[in-house]
């Protein structure tokens, strides 16, 4: 079961120090399946067919990436009516293909219920990535992963929903005496020294974000899909990008500095050119209460998008506030009531009515709208859709 004490042995034996296997999960995760995934990826195929774009796809024959025209009409459709019927129309075609679709969290609806309710349970044993999660697939009949063996930064959750997955995994200690097996499709030689996991749908595999992986096949047809936890950006950036919302609306612009007469001949410089004595006042004006709500902010962010860097976005109005998303909020030091959803925010009164409203759909229950006037109900739909009942 993977439940807490599932993930404090996860954690206190695995996370960031080695790779693993689990064998026949039991999870809610597990509802994402098959099915699930065809429809997500025939959703976000009819998408990049309307906007007749690829951000998130890439398709590859016998190894080599395909472009913007050739591959619209080989991502899925409804009429394949599963990941095993698109398999068969595209085995027809090519011995040897693979589509890796990396945004398929914007279509999800449902699921992203649960996607949250799992990743939390990791979360509050390790903490958040200090980057980001996003969630990946990759399906075909490909006999090698076509970029070869290749570390991709970040730690992964693997979930196989078809067919046999067969994983060879390195760590980053033999890679780098073994500097050849980067990026290689020539690894035979290397293959003893792997550790190799074999899983099917109900499995789950894991690898730190430092080691080096490779998935092959005899030519049969799997489908995965995957979380990866980016952990590269340095608590510097975490710190510059809650910052830079606050710096933008203090700090006036500035097109050029002047230089003025503040350079003397020998090269002394006297005085800051005025604009940047204007920045070092301004910057030296912000208060610890300024402070305080710029990491309120950031922490409310990242943490109602369950800290993945593209969550799905709201898709239209339901009939009444309700049970699906959860809503995070905290108090901010002018008084008033932020509050978060899917990394949406929007500030309200700190009002009695406000908190038993957030409260009641966090509680999964349904809640009348009708004490809100029309003008404050559209603030609260910027970030939870909902229709005046």
């Amino acid at each position: 079961m993977v439940d807490k004490k599932f993930w404090e042995l996860f954690a206190a034996k695995y996370w960031e120090k080695k790779s693993v296997c689990f064998k026949g999960i039991k999870s809610s995760i597990l509802k994402i399946d098959s099915d699930c995934i065809f429809k997500l990826l025939v959703r976000y195929s009819d998408h990049c067919r309307k906007t007749k774009t690829l951000v998130g796809m890439k398709f590859y024959i016998e190894g080599h990436l395909q472009y913007l025209e050739d591959v619209l009409e080989l991502l899925p459709k409804a009429k394949d009516k599963s990941l095993m019927g698109y398999h068969l129309r595209m085995d027809e075609m090519f011995s040897d293909y693979c589509l890796v679709c990396d945004e398929l969290i914007q279509v999800l609806d449902k699921e992203w219920k649960l996607l949250g309710e799992f990743v939390m349970g990791l979360y509050r044993e390790v903490g958040l990535p200090s980057k980001f999660a996003e969630m990946g697939l990759y399906l075909g009949n490909y006999r090698r992963t076509p970029f070869g063996v290749h570390s991709d930064g970040c730690g992964v959750i693997s979930i196989p929903v078809e067919g046999v997955k067969e994983f060879l995994v390195w760590n980053s200690k033999f890679v780098e005496k073994n500097p050849k097996l980067k990026r290689t499709h020539r690894y035979k030689a290397y293959k003893k020294d792997a550790q190799r996991w074999v899983a099917k749908p109900g499995d789950l595999v894991y690898w730190p974000a430092s080691y080096w992986h490779i998935a092959e096949s005899m030519g049969s047809f799997s489908a995965t899909w995957s979380i990866g936890f980016w952990l590269d950006e340095p608590f510097s950036e975490i710190v510059s990008k809650a910052f830079k919302p606050l710096l933008v609306k203090k700090i006036s612009d500035c097109r050029t500095l002047p230089m003025g007469d503040f350079i003397r001949q020998d090269g002394l410089i006297q005085k800051l050119p005025e604009a940047l004595e204007l920045f070092y006042s301004q910057l030296a004006g912000i208060s610890h209460k300024e402070i305080h709500d710029v990491f309120v902010r950031y922490w409310l962010e990242i943490i109602s998008k369950n800290s993945f860097r593209n969550p799905p976005p709201n898709l239209g109005a339901k009939k009444q506030a309700g049970v699906e998303e959860r809503i995070f909020w905290a108090k901010l030091s002018n008084g008033n009531l932020c509050v978060a959803a899917k990394g949406v925010l929007q500030e309200v009164p700190n009002h009695s009515k406000w908190v038993k409203l957030i409260q009641s759909i966090n509680e999964g229950k349904l809640v009348n709208l009708q004490f809100f006037k029309r003008s404050e109900l559209k603030i609260f739909q910027k970030i939870y859709p909902t229709n005046k009942k």
